[in-house]
């Protein structure tokens, strides 16, 4: 029987991969389980236009990662914050404030767990960060902690 994997099987596939398997197995484990449906002609149909709406996602996901890459390397962005007389922040900077800065100064929507940081920021002048933008791109950028 062949059937299309609605998640990934142990031993069998991964999902959304069809697969021979026979009758007893597709019955009795796959079908009430939820793993996999009968692979009909409707199915199938829905299978490539799922897979075509996944495909097209991906290059629309990887060009707005190189747009954004294009608009931020390089760039710096500042950020005031309250710090003692030596120098030092009262309070780390974090990963959400930097990209609500970069949204701010930057129209750029970032997500605060995409930005990188190699050690909390807890000084005041330029720190080096890095953003990963859709697994590959990276893109290096500089915060400016400035004396608020």
């Amino acid at each position: 029987m062949k059937v299309i994997l609605l998640q990934g099987v142990p031993g069998t596939g991964q999902a959304n991969e069809i697969k021979e398997v026979s009758n007893g197995y597709a019955v009795n484990f796959l079908l009430p389980r939820q793993l996999a449906v009968v692979a009909t002609a409707k199915t199938l149909a829905n299978l490539k236009q799922q897979t075509d709406k996944q495909k097209h996602q991906a290059l629309a996901k990887i060009s707005q990662a190189k747009d954004l890459s294009a608009r931020l390397n390089g760039k710096a962005v500042e950020i005031a914050a309250r710090a003692s007389p030596a120098g030092k922040l009262y309070a780390a900077v974090s990963p959400l404030e930097i990209s609500q800065a970069i949204k701010k100064q930057y129209g750029a929507v970032v997500d605060g767990s995409d930005i990188i940081l190699e050690e909390h920021l807890k000084t005041l002048g330029s720190h080096l960060v890095a953003i990963k933008l859709d697994g590959q791109e990276k893109v290096d950028f500089t915060v400016n902690l400035i004396k608020s």
